[in-house]
């Protein structure tokens, strides 16, 4: 039972990703529409968002491997929401006063884009 998100990079590929339930990216796979479907090899292990308190309530602090720029949040059926973050370099903090109960993904991203880590949180 895990739960994964969907990246679109254009019309001719697609990532797809696998976390298990504590969030930990448990593989993902590009495939590639080039006269047929192929897949590449499964990349290393995204790493971890530290994400607390989990469950969280009015506040989640977010502490990354190294810093960050950005913060994407997508609920359950990945779709994307748009929260209040204050970033602090390999932290930030999200105002999760107006999201719904429910289980939620993030992905930090550096300034070019990259993605730094990411995890899962339970707003409650």
């Amino acid at each position: 039972d895990g739960f994964g998100t969907v990246e679109i990079f254009g019309a001719d590929s697609v990532r797809l990703c696998v976390f298990d339930e504590t969030g930990l990216n448990m593989g993902c796979k590009t495939i590639l529409n080039q006269k047929g479907v192929s897949v590449k090899t499964p990349d290393a292990a995204m790493p971890a968002l530290t994400l607390v308190p989990n469950p969280a309530q009015g506040q989640l602090n977010v502490l990354a491997p190294q810093a960050f720029t950005r913060l994407q949040v997508f609920d359950a059926a990945g779709r994307p929401v748009d929260l209040p973050v204050t970033y602090r370099g390999k932290e930030a903090l999200v105002d999760l006063t107006q999201l719904e109960n429910g289980v939620y993904f993030a992905k930090a991203l550096s300034e070019k884009g990259g993605i730094v880590g990411s995890g899962q949180f339970v707003k409650n």
